[in-house]
């Protein structure tokens, strides 16, 4: 215990004089309390780890088990395994192992402004950050809380920051629009006689919005107005406020006006308008005349005789010019 003791010392059955001796007995302080797993940002000294001392001790830190000197202060740290005891003026606690990670700040996001084109979530936002970069949200400049990744993204001013390792980065100020999704433009088959350009289509969207034209259904460029039409396929979407619909595929198809080329029929006795046959693709038909101005078609009961008809070909509803057979 803490007194004075009193020694001697004996050599041969002969006993010397006694000594005083003071005797101080110190109280092992507890391990100091501290997080065993700490993350720091950016360049840090020893003095900026995070241990507690108790009432009457020191915090010191140590680089091993073994150690019986303490890190400077002014130390810099590393990632990796630290050690903390803490001193009451005579005797060093037990110690406590920490693991201390240092990471850097990243930098803060691309703060571009988004046009979203219908319903989304904060969660769902990209930024173009890379990979293992988490975003945070916050309503203001300086929000101490996140808003929930289910938070829906309306118009408005977010600022944002994004976190890597651990390590969180400036915020950004970002500008979001959001604007209802826009759905199909509508439009029927098109049926044009002779020529046609893509200026002559004919697409119905939402008031204001531009109808754009493609030729595929995962072409990159729309085409221009005065692109001539060609029988096919075409698509169509509807642009607004930067949004941009899918698009609907429309049936298109150019009749050519020019006189079909015929040849000759050949009958032995007697023939009927019904009996001059010609192939055709499904949806064009032919009419027969006298003359390459009667406007009466030829009944198909209409008997033959040796000489000039006159034939015309009709596909969509469009009716070329007649060529002599």
């Amino acid at each position: 215990v803490t007194t004075t003791y009193f020694v001697s010392q004996t050599i041969d059955g002969c006993e010397s004089s006694r000594v005083a001796v003071p005797m101080t007995v110190e109280a092992v302080l507890s391990a100091p309390v501290s997080l065993v797993s700490q993350l720091y940002c950016n360049v840090i000294t020893i003095a900026d780890l995070d241990a507690t001392a108790s009432v009457g001790g020191t915090i010191g830190w140590f680089d091993s088990l073994t150690s019986t000197t303490p890190l400077s202060s002014t130390q810099n740290v590393v990632t990796g395994t630290y050690y903390v005891a803490q001193f009451n003026g005579a005797c060093w606690s037990a110690m406590t192992t920490v693991q201390v990670t240092v990471g850097s700040v990243p930098s803060a996001p691309n703060n571009a402004a988004l046009q979203l084109c219908g319903s989304y979530t904060l969660g769902q936002l990209s930024l173009g950050q890379p990979n293992n970069a988490t975003l945070n949200w916050y309503a203001t400049q300086t929000s101490v809380a996140t808003l929930p990744l289910t938070t829906n993204a309306v118009t408005g001013v977010y600022y944002v920051s994004q976190s890597i390792g651990g390590c969180e980065s400036a915020r950004v100020m970002i500008n979001i629009t959001s604007t209802a999704a826009l759905g199909l433009p509508t439009a029927v088959a098109q049926t044009f006689c002779n020529s046609a350009t893509v200026a002559d289509l004919v697409a119905q969207g939402v008031s204001g919005a531009t109808i754009n034209w493609y030729n595929a259904a995962n072409a990159l460029n729309p085409l221009t107005p005065t692109t001539v039409l060609v029988t096919g396929t075409y698509y169509a979407e509807q642009a607004m406020n930067g949004c941009v619909s899918a698009r609907i595929a429309i049936s298109v198809q150019v009749s050519s006006s020019a006189a079909p080329v015929i040849n000759s029929f050949n009958f032995c006795g007697s023939g009927l308008v019904s009996d001059l046959v010609i192939p055709a693709p499904t949806g064009t038909t032919y009419k027969w005349y006298n003359s390459p101005s009667n406007p009466a078609e030829l009944a198909p009961n209409t008997a033959l005789v040796t000489g000039g008809y006159y034939v015309s070909r009709v596909q969509g509803g469009c009716e070329s010019a007649r060529g002599m057979v």
